[in-house]
Parts: C-alpha cells; sequence; structure tokens
C-alpha cells in the first residue's frame, strides 16, 4: 500500500540491542514519511501484524534480563561483549556500549561554597605522630631559677636545682661543686630518716666538656649501686673535696649516654642505654585555656638513623612519641621566676607509659642539660651585648 511518496513495508522489524531481545518496532522510516495508522490497514494486514507480534504480546513472552549491576565485590567492572549472531554489516546497527551509570560509577559532587573546610592541624599534629598519643602520668617539678637577660655574663650562681614531687616531697636534687663548673650530680632521695636526714643514692653525673660541638657526658649509675652521702663543700678555694673526688669516682663506674647531633642546635638528641633514640625539643602549642606556650618536649624517635641523618633542624625533627615535657607556664613556674629567665624550671610531665621506654632518671638528668644549654646561650649573647657596647663606646 502506498502512503505519499513513500512506500513502508510492514512485517516483523526487530530492532538489535545488547541482548537481542525483540522490541515492538513497527516501522523503520529513513524518509520522515508518516507512518500508517492501525485502523487504516486491511483486516488481512492487521492479522498479518498481530501475528509478527505475538511473541511479544503474548502470555509466555519472557523479558530480557536486566543490564548488569556494578555489585562484584573485587571491584572489576563486568566486560561488555556484542552479541555474535549480527548479520548486518551496517555499524548503525550496532548498539550503543552500556551506560556507566547502569555500573554504579557516578560522578564525585562537585564542591559546594557552603561546604565546611576541615580544622588545620594543631601543632601538636605536626610534631608528633598522633596528638593523642601522649597520655599525662606523673608530675615532678623542677625548681630551676634561671637566669635574666639583663645582667652580666657572670658565672651561674645557682648550685643546687631541687626537684619535688606532687606532693611537695623531695624526689632529686641536683648539686654542682662551685660556680666555676658545670658539671652536677643527681641524687635521688629515697626515704628520710628517723633524725629527718634524707638518705639519697647517686643516680648520674654529668660532665661537661668546653668547646663546639662536644656534648656533655652523662654516666647513669645501676639501680644496685650504693649509698650516697651528700658532698660537703671545699675547705678552701680551688681545692676539691674529698667527697667530690669520691663521687666523681663513684660516677666512673655508670653507663655512659651518647649525645647525637650539633651542639649548638636548640634541640638535644642522645642514645639511652638501652638504645632507644630520643631527643629534647621545642615544641609550641595551646594550653587548656587557648593561649599558646612554648614547651620542652622528649621526643622518642622511631629509630636513631632518623636523628643522625639531619632530619632534625630548627627544632622541627623527624616525628615520634612524646614521652615527657616540660610544661612552664605562670602556674608551673618556680615563685618570683620571669618567663623571659633561661633556664627555668616547671612542671615535668611524664606519659603514662614512659617507664616502659625510659628511666625516670636519665629524663630527669638529659632534661637539666637542655635547661643549662638555654643558660648557656643566655651568657653568650649578654657576652656579644657587652662586646657591642665596649666598640661601641
Amino acid at each position: 500500500m502506498a502512503f505519499g511518496q513513500s512506500t513502508v513495508p510492514l512485517g516483523p522489524v526487530r530492532a538489535i540491542n545488547n541482548h537481542d531481545a525483540p522490541l515492538p518496532v513497527h516501522a523503520i522510516n529513513h524518509h520522515d514519511a508518516p507512518l500508517p495508522d492501525y485502523n487504516s490497514l486491511t483486516s488481512q494486514e492487521q492479522a498479518e501484524l498481530r501475528a509478527s507480534d505475538r511473541d511479544v504480546f503474548s502470555d509466555d513472552y519472557e523479558a530480557p534480563p536486566p543490564p548488569p549491576t556494578y555489585a562484584d565485590s573485587t571491584g572489576n567492572r563486568p566486560s561488555y561483549s556484542p552479541p555474535t549472531n549480527i548479520k548486518e554489516k551496517d555499524p548503525s546497527w550496532l548498539a550503543p556500549p552500556p551506560d556507566d551509570s547502569l555500573y554504579g560509577a557516578q560522578p564525585a559532587p562537585a564542591p559546594t561554597a557552603t561546604s565546611s573546610r576541615s580544622p588545620a592541624p594543631s601543632i601538636r599534629s605536626v610534631v608528633t605522630t598522633d596528638p593523642g598519643t601522649f597520655v599525662p602520668g606523673h608530675v615532678l617539678k623542677v625548681s630551676s631559677l634561671g637566669i635574666s637577660l639583663v645582667r652580666l655574663p657572670v658565672r651561674y650562681s645557682e648550685l643546687e636545682i631541687p626537684i619535688q614531687r606532687e606532693d611537695g616531697s623531695s624526689a632529686y636534687m641536683s648539686l654542682r661543686e662551685t660556680k666555676a663548673t658545670g658539671n652536677s650530680v643527681l641524687m635521688r632521695n629515697d626515704s628520710v630518716g628517723a633524725n629527718g636526714q634524707i638518705n639519697a643514692r647517686l643516680v648520674a653525673t654529668t660532665e661537661y666538656n668546653f668547646g663546639p660541638s662536644k656534648h656533655p657526658v652523662i654516666r647513669c649509675m645501676p639501680m644496685g649501686s650504693s649509698g650516697f652521702s651528700r658532698p660537703s663543700a671545699p675547705t678552701s678555694p680551688g681545692q676539691a673535696s674529698t667527697d667530690w673526688q669520691n663521687v666523681w669516682e663513684q660516677g666512673k663506674e655508670g653507663v655512659e649516654v651518647l649525645g647525637t647531633g650539633k651542639w649548638t642546635r636548640k634541640t638535644y638528641g642522645f642514645t639511652s642505654p638501652e638504645g632507644g633514640a630520643f631527643e629534647w625539643r621545642y615544641v609550641q602549642e595551646r594550653d587548656a585555656s587557648g593561649q599558646q606556650q612554648l614547651t620542652i618536649a622528649l621526643v622518642m624517635l622511631q629509630n636513631r638513623s632518623q636523628y643522625e641523618g639531619g632530619n632534625a633542624r630548627k627544632g622541627k625533627g623527624p616525628e615520634g612519641v612524646t614521652v615527657a615535657q616540660l610544661v612552664r607556664n605562670e602556674d608551673t613556674r618556680p615563685p618570683g621566676v620571669s618567663k623571659n629567665n633561661a633556664g627555668n624550671g616547671g612542671n615535668l610531665v611524664f606519659h603514662r607509659d614512659a617507664p616502659k621506654y625510659i628511666s625516670e632518671e636519665l629524663v630527669v638528668a638529659t632534661c637539666l642539660v637542655m635547661l643549662k644549654k638555654e643558660v648557656d646561650r643566655r651568657r653568650m649573647v649578654q657576652y656579644m651585648m657587652l662586646g657591642a657596647a665596649v666598640v661601641i663606646l
């Protein structure tokens, strides 16, 4: 039958899709001619059309299986293979490739202007591996006075540095023989006798060597060392007392602690007798009230090569775990001591698990070395200021 200028064949015309399933497509017109109306067909043509579409509209017709979903637990996308029974050579008859949306691969949503930016990491999280790793344990109060900025670069006059426990009892005492030397001994106050005298034992000695890049020599005494009596002052200037001579002889029996890094840096690294690598460094963080404060933190490095590799510079060394920190603020400093005093003390807070990695005596001894470095730097600045004033005058 002719309709206008185009003749449209009728019959079972099928479209090819991914599954070669028959679709109810009755005519394909390439010339944009109007399709015939079903009611305008003769009864014979309507019967032929119904016979050709019986398999589609019959009750026993099975719908094609749904397209594959992106539910593979291995994350592999199902591969697409075209039907193998296509006989037409015209590529326009091929079905388009499957849409990615069928596999759940939706594009990432664009960031909106209302999305909040994640907060910047705190200073503690930058310096240490995890800001939550430091769990405070017991506390020792270091009552070091330090030296002020405006003063002559005279000798450091503080010969005794007491260290108390939280209840106020004496825990340690750092002693120097004279003002002319920086060498010191650290004794631990174990108990108090019946007459009120403190029973102490020697736990560490520290000897300072003059010259650049010369680390102080710290010797830790074994736990079973003999008792220690407080040495008396020398009888005359320039003459060492017998008690102090015995102390240094006894200190030679201790285990030497090796210093690492350059002594000119503001950090102080060392290796414990057990082989662990540690470093004292300055950390700027916020206290509970939100105010910034400068804290001296003892960081346990993962291995010794982290420090010896030269990564610890300007107080920003390799990451590690903080095992102790010296907190210095208005509440923890000794009474009457200014925050500008170099070498001033504070609360030495230990990590709850610090005894598993380092002894308490070694932490106290190395903390005093760090404070001594502050005093030495301050005296160097005072010498430079005095020299500049002399040159100007």
